[in-house]
Order: structure tokens, then sequence, then C-alpha cells
């Protein structure tokens, strides 16, 4: 028993700080709530239930060494960020969930069927299930995440977020959409680029000529009055 407990302590804590590694290899993530953390909770519930309980939970020893070890690191994550951010974060909905939400169902009942190009690839097209999207930036599009971009500098803040600088603006030309959002789920004009992929078709002779902004109002499910900026592919 002792033996397959220990080998199940090792492999649980070893499981969890080799995801930590690959969070802190990848960039982490600039969201508020450590949502690439949520993973851990697993293997970390598992080793507090572990614990032999007919011992002081006090007293460290093989069993719960893990566990401690564990809560140190989370609050190494943690300490950084104040009472005050957090209350802040509370106090309004999440801008990249409400407003891709909003889009996505009026893209789904005022657009037929289409391939759009989005950054925000969570929200809105869970909302618009009858379109097939392209990821700008790469989370979900193998082509993009795989091209090597170390040797291009940054143009704007945005592109400096974990997670937040891939693209490829050649090769969402090359899949021929319908639709192009540029920037957050409401967009952007070309004038002012976010990401990468919104920057390299700002400087497209070839987006310019085929592609043209469609400026959209609307009352989505929010209630919020919105306004939709889009590029519409020439007929």
């Amino acid at each position: 028993y002792r033996k397959t407990l220990s080998a199940s302590v090792l492999y649980m804590f070893a499981s969890m700080v080799i995801f930590c590694c690959y969070i802190v290899f990848a960039g982490g993530d600039h969201m508020p709530a450590h949502r690439m953390l949520l993973v851990t909770l697993v293997p970390a519930t598992w080793l507090i239930n572990s614990r032999d309980h007919d011992r002081c939970p006090f007293k460290i020893n093989g069993n719960n060494l893990a566990t401690i070890i564990f809560a140190i690191a989370l609050l190494q994550i943690w300490l950084p960020i104040t009472p005050g951010q957090w209350l802040e974060n509370t106090r309004h909905a999440d801008r990249a969930a409400v407003d891709g939400r909003d889009v996505g169902i009026w893209l789904e009942a005022n657009e037929p069927e289409s391939l759009i190009a989005v950054n925000t690839a969570g929200s809105t097209p869970y909302f618009a299930a009858s379109h097939h999207f392209i990821d700008m930036l790469g989370l979900n599009d193998a082509t993009i995440a795989r091209r090597d971009v170390s040797g291009i500098k940054p143009t704007t803040q945005w592109q400096e977020l974990p997670g937040h600088g891939k693209g490829d603006g050649d090769y969402v030309l090359s899949r021929n959409p319908d639709l192009i959002i540029l920037g957050p789920a409401l967009g952007v004009s070309m004038a002012d680029p976010w990401f990468l992929t919104d920057v390299e078709l700002a400087d497209s002779p070839t987006f310019k000529e085929l592609y043209e902004e469609d400026i959209i109002q609307f009352t989505g499910q929010s209630g919020k009055r919105r306004t939709l900026r889009m590029y519409r592919r020439k007929q």
C-alpha cells in the first residue's frame, strides 16, 4: 500500500510540475482567472484527499509534501495579484465573451453560411455554429500556430500579450474568407490593426483590392447597441 501510494503521489505531483512548466514555456495567459491552471486542480485535489488521515495534518511527510509544495507555488503566482484587481475583475463581464456572443448571434441570424476570419475564435464561433471560422491567432489553426514569428518584431501592444503573437496575413487570404473581422470581436479599421495578421492584411494590396469595409449597427442579446466593423469580400 505504501509503495503504491508513494508512486501515485509522485506521478500526480510530477504531472502538475510538468504542466506548470509547459505554461511558463508557452508564455502563460493574460486572462485574469488563471484558466490554464484549472487542469492542475484535478491532481491537486487527488493529492489532498490521499493524505493519511490518522496523522497530524501539520506534519510534513511523503504523502502531503507534494500538496504543500504545490500550494506554495500557487501562492507565488497569486500574491502579485492585489485584492483590488480581483475585485475589479468581478465587476464586469469579460468583453471578449460578451461582445463575441453578440457578434456570433448576429452572424448566425443575418449572414449565409460563410467562412469567417476572426481573432476572437472562442465566443463568436460558439454562437455561430453554421459558419466556418479561421482563427487568425493560430490557437485553433495548425498553419498559423506553426509559423515561426520569432524574427518579427511586434508593432502593437496587443501582439505582446501571451498567446497573441502569432498570425499570417498571406495564409488567411489564401483561404479566401467571405468575411474578415480584424482586432477584437466587434472589429477595428485596418488603419488601427491589433494583431500580426491584422498588420499584414493592412499592408497587403491584395486585401485592399479584394475586400471592402462593412459597418453594421445592431442591438445585441446583451441589450447593448453594437457597431460591428468587418471586411467583406467583394462580389
